[in-house]
């Protein structure tokens, strides 16, 4: 087992009995050294290693502690890189201290205490995700996929495969061609003569006859009549071959032969790496190319006599053979950079720090320039033209690297030697630490001043950050970044190639080649550009090195693409805005052009950059209509009696504009602002539904003009001379949105239907309208479907059927696929973002576990509530995610314990009684009943009531298990939430997310053992079942 890696420390030799145990958890990234080249193997190990090493085994599935954790006495005693897996561990109830304050970081661990930790991971979840920490993803798919064409290239330069063809990766490979492949690996000498003799279906005309005829005469193919040179081969009988020519077979023989020992030692040698078909599959291309690469790296086998046979560990096939060796080490500098300063490297050149011995390697065709700060294995060969040792391939080294990519857009601080970003992935903010003599490469080359690299100097700008820890220390200490500025061409001087950008006519950009050591024009799709593409309008995205740096390096996109379309939703989430077109596209919006964006309803033609971000609009506000809801309007006491609006409208909050003195409102152009100031306030009360709004609150269309200033105002007042297209109130109802997006099928709406909605159901409260976030701006496709809205409804095409603006309030409410949550319990827990002490209900919904606070504003009427373990509640959450709605106030199973009585209340939009259920169709349906028999799937129960305000004996003692006429069954999948409430003692009352199996019978359980059941249906699919094992409910 000792050859199965290659060495990488120093203090752990191949000979030794711990090498493939330590290489292969280095290589997985479980354990590192403790610097590049010791790894100290017979040192004792500190809890906090030990704890270390356990946590990297499940560290991208296991959480991290949650911040305000409490932290052991001596947490300062505790290495920065272990804290993360310290409290991680402790908060997966995986490690204790040894005491309840202390940890003891620096302690020896006895081996008492390892085999308590290695007990407490094996009975944790995440024993099994540790097991599958190898399984490939989608992102290592891509990176298997790339490392393919890598290797290829470097079988294409060792002369095995004909690189003058593309090379087709899907292909079934021939038994002939993989001898050919096979041959060379043994190095079968030039010119060798075939007989024609050995094989009947091989003549002397086959291509392959003479490498067939070769490894006939080593031994390695079987002696048998025909080779069937035309017949696709598969994995295992390509193994069989290739353990052959690498004498490997000698292994393979004393472990059992053909096909178990054979496989036995592909698996030991890792001679499958990177293969994706299984033993018994048609090889392919690809796999081809990874099992030949993996045949290349083995050790030779010496043959020292009859029977004997030894592995030379310090000698590859590859250096043997083709003369092609290997150096391990961090790339630390290229031919435009080291990590602080210029580089004097020749061109298309890096350097190797290998161990300390520093290697120089022209690139070849690699890019592994590119990977400057990485620690690297390079495959290289002496070229005698170049007089240069060649990079012919390299891989990155996992056990080594630690590789973050992260999205400028993702990035949420860089500050204090740490760089914290948004994992989109998991949900959460991610902080790295920095080792505080980090270095920075900005667009290819160093940078400076590097304190000066900062969020707010990334922001606006497109491409990603690479954080590189290549010692395994726990601190990053490469920062790539891959910065993009976007410009849009407003016109080009091309004697002096200087580019004026539209957005600001003050920047121009100088792209003349003959300024730059590394310079690239091409557009998005990697073609070349010239400057003479850069015409008015092209938007084209630079990322430029630092000035300050002698060797100047640029790289730029050009981008043509133009979109059109009518803008149906605008969203703003933090400070990024995006927008949906008709189409259902949807596009960031660059901060440049943000200032340009029309609302909702509005045509839109607009030019991308290369990252399919809107650079520049065509249009603008200027001039074009736009929706709002009027918050407020004041008048200046002063002199100028100067007229302000404050309106909530397409950009997602409310922005005070001024009037202009001589606006047109309502048809009518003003003579003053105290004429302005009396039409608006003409304007009456605003009924929404049944309810007002507050006075001064209601909805307008509004232009404004090169100032920013509103120059017409079209309110729900129709003027003396006002055209009959005009803001027209047309209904206030509560009506259901339908499916064919029609509200109470008297109001078609359509994509350019403008959707203002309230969230509030106090809406006499102005306090709620003052604050953004209980509005919302979008188009009528925002609506839920199947919902009951209060409305009112405006039109502004008198030949159009469809409203223009409709504006709702207390959009909390049921929808038909509001899901059931089962309480565990209620308690008051301290909330960071109102300051205040709030209720919170954790229960069982969807299968998980969930905990939801209560806003501030339902409190008392959840307290009224009264809730307890096993009642049952569906609910609505503000922007904040606290719970501001319960389904009709109420519990739809609602506990007395007192006299073991359950209630049970209607829900919104659903079927209860049983005739109603077997009638409607489209409708969610509720069941309650008394389970009598369950087979594979299928449940058969009594039908009890499904919420019509009854109440019903817990355990009644006159269940008609017979009477058929309140017999109903549900069938049951896997996939079926299914969530249990059981008050027995041994289960100490609890709630959880179970199965099936957890629902008892009477047939089998008799009258005190059978679970009453509630399901929820969809139509005529069943959606969820709630169980109560509750015969033993709490005295």
């Amino acid at each position: 087992m000792s050859a199965e890696y290659e060495q990488v420390f120093e203090d752990v030799p191949a000979g030794n009995w711990a090498f493939a145990y330590i290489m292969c958890a280095y290589e997985k990234g479980i354990v590192s050294g403790i610097d590049k080249n010791h790894f100290n193997p017979n040192s004792d190990i500190t809890r906090e290693d030990m704890t270390k090493i356990i946590y990297n085994t499940i560290s991208d599935t296991v959480n991290t502690a949650d911040e305000g954790y409490d932290v052991f006495d001596d947490d300062n005693e505790i290495s920065d890189y272990a804290k993360t897996a310290v409290y991680a561990l402790k908060s997966a109830g995986i490690i204790n201290g040894i005491d309840e304050n202390t940890f003891a970081p620096k302690t020896l661990a006895s081996r008492a205490q390892a085999a308590q930790l290695i007990y407490n991971f094996m009975s944790s979840q995440y024993a099994n995700a540790a097991a599958k920490k190898r399984l490939t993803t989608e992102k290592e798919s891509t990176s298997v996929s790339s490392k393919r064409e890598n290797v290829l290239n470097l079988l294409v330069s060792l002369g095995m495969i004909d690189g003058t063809f593309d090379f087709n990766y899907n292909a079934e490979i021939k038994k002939g061609y993989f001898a050919q492949m096979a041959a060379y690996i043994k190095g079968m000498p030039e010119g060798y003569k075939a007989t024609g003799e050995v094989f009947s279906d091989v003549s002397l005309t086959n291509e392959y006859a003479p490498s067939i005829e070769f490894l006939a005469q080593l031994g390695v193919l079987d002696n048998e009549q025909n080779f069937y040179p035309n017949e696709p081969i598969t994995l295992s009988e390509a193994v069989k071959i290739i353990l052959g020519v690498t004498d490997y077979s000698y292994f393979a023989e004393e472990l059992g032969g053909y096909p178990t020992g054979y496989n036995a030692i592909a698996a030991k040698k890792q001679l499958m790496s990177g293969v994706e078909c299984g033993y018994n599959d048609i090889l392919l291309g690809g796999d081809m190319v990874s099992l030949l690469f993996n045949s290349l790296k083995l050790n030779i086998v010496n043959i020292t006599g009859p029977n004997s046979f030894e592995e030379d560990t310090a000698l590859t096939i590859l250096e043997k053979w083709h003369n092609v060796f290997s150096h391990r080490g961090i790339v630390v500098a290229n031919s435009l950079t080291t990590f602080y300063s210029e580089s004097d490297l020749p061109e298309n050149s890096i350097q190797l720090d290998s161990g300390g011995k520093y290697i120089n390697l022209n690139c070849g065709t690699t890019d592994i320039a590119n990977e400057i700060g990485g620690y690297v294995t390079v495959y290289y060969r002496y070229d005698e033209a170049l007089d240069k040792s060649v990079c012919l391939y390299y891989e990155m080294n996992k056990g080594m690297n630690d590789i973050v990519t992260i999205s400028l857009d993702d990035v949420e601080e860089m500050i204090d030697n740490t760089i914290s970003y948004y994992d989109d992935e998991d949900e959460k903010i991610v902080v790295l630490l920095l080792d505080e003599n980090y270095s920075v490469i900005y667009n290819g080359t160093y940078y400076p001043d590097k304190k000066s690299l900062t969020k707010e100097f990334l922001d606006n700008k497109n491409g990603e950050i690479s954080v590189v820890d290549n010692n395994s220390d726990g601190r990053y200490n490469i920062i790539r970044v891959v910065a993009y500025e976007t410009y849009v061409v407003n016109n080009v001087l091309s004697k002096s190639s200087l580019i004026f950008d539209k957005h600001d006519d003050g920047i121009s950009i100088n792209i003349d080649e003959s300024l730059f050591e590394e310079y690239s024009l091409t557009f998005a799709d990697g073609t070349k550009a010239v400057i003479e593409d850069l015409v008015n309008g092209t938007v084209i995205s630079v990322a430029a090195n630092d000035e300050k740096c002698t060797a100047r390096v640029i790289k730029m996109i050009v981008s043509d693409r133009k979109i059109s379309g009518v803008i149906t939703e605008v969203e703003q989430i933090g400070e990024t805005t995006t927008i949906i077109l008709d189409n259902s596209d949807k596009y960031r919006v660059n901060k440049k052009a943000e200032k340009s964006l029309p609302g909702v309803g509005s045509g839109i033609s607009a030019y991308l950059d290369a990252f399919s971000n809107i650079a520049y609009i065509g249009n603008n506000n200027t001039g074009v209509f736009q929706y709002g809801l009027v918050i407020a309007s004041h008048r200046d006491k002063g002199v100028s009696r100067k007229i302000s609006m404050k309106i909530y409208g397409s950009g997602l909050k409310s922005e005070i504009y001024s009037l202009t003195p001589n606006a047109v409102i309502d048809g009518t152009r003003c003579k003053s602002y105290d004429d302005a100031y009396t039409k608006i306030s003409m304007v009456g009360t605003v009924t929404v539904g049944s309810s007002n709004l507050p006075t001064g609150v209601f909805p307008v269309r509004y232009k404004l003009n090169d100032n920013n200033e509103i120059s017409e105002l079209d309110t729900p007042i129709v003027g003396t001379d006002e055209g009959m297209n005009s803001l027209t109130h047309i209904s206030s109802s509560t009506s259901v949105f339908s499916s064919d997006g029609s509200l109470g099928f008297s109001i078609p709406t359509d994509t350019t239907t403008t959707h203002i909605a309230i969230r509030t159901t106090n809406l006499s409260d102005k306090a709620y309208l003052e604050d953004d976030n209980y509005l919302s701006y979008g188009s009528a496709t925002s609506m839920t479907r199947g919902n009951s809205y209060y409305l009112a409804a405006y039109k502004v095409d008198n030949s159009s059927p469809y409203a223009a603006l409709i504006i709702t309030y207390n959009g909390y409410g049921m929808s038909y696929n509001h899901t059931f949550l089962t309480v565990n319990k209620v308690y008051k827990v301290y909330d960071e973002g109102t300051n205040e002490v709030l209720s919170c209900v954790e229960g069982i919904i969807n299968g998980a576990m969930k905990k939801v606070k209560v806003s501030p504003k339902y409190e008392s009427t959840f307290e009224g509530l009264k809730l307890i373990q096993g009642d049952v509640i569906r609910y609505d959450t503000d922007y904040l995610g606290h719970l501001v709605y319960v389904d009709s106030s109420t519990a739809v199973v609602k506990y007395n314990k007192d006299d073991k009585t359950v209630t049970l209340k209607n829900i919104s939009k659903g079927q209860t009684e049983l005739i109603n259920v077997k009638e409607v169709e489209q409708s969610t349906h509720v069941f309650h009943g008394y389970v009598k028999s369950r087979a594979e799937g299928l449940i058969e129960f009594v039908y009890a009531s499904g919420g019509t305000t009854k109440t019903i004996n817990i355990r009644p003692n006159d269940i008609e298990w017979n009477n058929t006429s309140n017999i109903l069954y549900a069938q049951i999948n896997a996939s079926t939430p299914v969530t249990v409430y059981d008050s027995s003692e041994k289960e100490n009352h609890r709630v959880y997310a179970g199965t099936y199996d957890d629902i008892a019978d009477y047939v089998h359980n008799g009258n005190d053992a059978y679970s009453r059941i509630l399901l929820r249906y969809r139509s005529d699919e069943l959606k969820e079942v709630v169980v109560f094992n509750d015969a033993s409910l709490v005295e």
